[in-house]
């Protein structure tokens, strides 16, 4: 059988998609099987990006370089500074780290700005895109970090009144400022090839990978932290279909 462009992509979003389940699913495994499973995650995303530019020239690759990378200098500043999110600490068997952050940590930022960024891309107009990519960014912050803070994969180290869901606000405003910063980095520096990007089965696939995906933490979650950032994830992502609609 002969190879074509068509199965590429296919081959791709499969990969992309079976990435985004098992990141959602191998959290609530033992910790003996992070590493080899964060490996698997890692694998299957590259893979399926990789070939994703290939065939579209979508600079899917960069995007996930940009904001590992500018993840990877807030958290380190959060460990030390407590800004942007404010003070908090990694568990000791989160490994490995560099700089006191773990390397699954910086991955994810990558991921998941990835997702984020497949769900709004066929919009236009690059303010939306700006505007909407962050809350996309915090809704996975709202879904993860009540769970991983109750196995144990970090710790907030100052409580106050000023939480959600026992998290301090101040971690999802910072969600909110890094995730501005990657979108805006990638939008004027890297420069997105969008007009590669936009057949119809491309952003419906990235749409239905990032509520998908934000759809199983929601239910490993659960209470008020899924139900919200199901719903909120739906919403936006709705909101883009009318933007672009319109």
């Amino acid at each position: 059988m002969k190879i074509n462009n068509k199965h590429i992509a296919s081959l791709s979003w499969v990969l992309i998609f079976f990435s985004a389940l098992l990141i959602s699913t191998s959290i609530i495994l033992p910790p003996r099987y992070h590493s080899v499973m964060g490996m698997l995650q890692i694998i299957l995303f590259l893979t399926g990006i990789s070939l994703y530019d290939y065939y579209r020239g979508s600079r899917l690759l960069p995007l996930f370089l940009i904001s590992s990378t500018i993840g990877f200098i807030f958290e380190v500043m959060g460990l030390k500074l407590g800004f942007p999110f404010g003070f908090y600490s990694y568990s000791d068997y989160v490994q490995p780290k560099i700089v006191g952050v773990p390397l699954i940590v910086i991955v994810f930022w990558g991921i998941f700005s990835t997702y984020s960024f497949m769900a709004v891309r066929i919009l236009d107009r690059a303010f939306i895109r700006i505007f909407l990519f962050p809350l996309l960014m915090v809704i996975y912050d709202i879904s993860i970090d009540p769970l991983m803070v109750k196995l144990g994969f970090w710790a907030w180290k100052y409580g106050g009144k000023y939480l959600v869901f026992d998290i301090p606000i101040s971690n999802f405003l910072g969600w909110y400022l890094v995730s501005l910063v990657i979108i805006v980095f990638y939008e004027f520096v890297s420069k997105p090839n969008l007009n590669r990007m936009k057949k119809n089965m491309d952003y419906q696939a990235g749409m239905i990978t990032y509520v998908f995906s934000v759809g199983l933490y929601s239910i490993i979650v659960g209470g008020a932290p899924g139900t919200l950032s199901f719903s909120m994830a739906c919403l936006i992502v709705f909101l883009s279909v009318i933007f672009y609609k319109g």
